[in-house]
């Protein structure tokens, strides 16, 4: 789909308003996060294999032991919000035409 500039701006206006998707442009990015950790746990249950190889490939390049992004959501460390879009910014980079 291709719009004029102004109107571009009011689709995207209207999906931040109408949509819920507010959440990934405000402080502390909170829908974001949220997506993050949805997006994590599909991914230990759909693919655990890749899952488990993408933290070990992490870990290692983070030079953490034991990279556990599951352990990190359940003490609710901030820190785990950074590695999905280590490994996959994209998607989080296109997350407003995805959800629509």
């Amino acid at each position: 789909m291709y719009c004029e500039q102004e109107d571009a701006f009011w689709v995207f206006a209207t999906l931040m308003e109408h949509c819920g998707l507010e959440g990934l442009y405000t402080d502390g990015f909170p829908l974001l996060h949220q997506y993050y950790d949805v997006w994590e746990a599909l991914l230990r249950k759909r693919v655990p294999k890749l899952s488990v190889h993408i933290q070990a490939v992490l870990g290692r390049f983070l030079g953490l032991d034991n990279l556990d992004y599951a352990a990190m959501e359940k003490e609710g460390d901030p820190m785990r919000f950074a590695l999905p879009g280590m490994y996959d910014p994209n998607l989080f980079l296109s997350l407003c035409p995805v959800l629509i």
